[in-house]
């Protein structure tokens, strides 16, 4: 219940244009449960925020995505934090 309060809080300011697309809250291995969501729902995209992780694949990506990018049916658009 805390982690969808504070998603809540994360996506106020943008309700207006989630609306259209809509939030999924899944628990589990987000690799597993973002792939199969993904080819379940024949999803055209993923937004995925990231952190930098060691290695050079890492420093690009961060772990989930980098193994989401391999397994995803659709495109997936990074976040890289600032």
């Amino acid at each position: 219940q805390a982690v969808l309060e504070e998603l809540e809080k994360v996506i106020a300011p943008f309700r207006d244009r989630i609306a259209r697309s809509g939030v999924h809250v899944r628990m589990g291995d987000p690799r597993k449960v973002i792939s199969a969501f993904a080819v379940e729902n024949r999803v055209s995209l993923i937004v995925i925020g990231t952190i930098a992780r060691s290695g050079i694949a890492g420093r690009i990506l961060g772990n989930t995505a980098e193994v989401l990018l391999g397994k995803l049916p659709c495109s997936m658009l990074v976040i890289r934090p600032q």
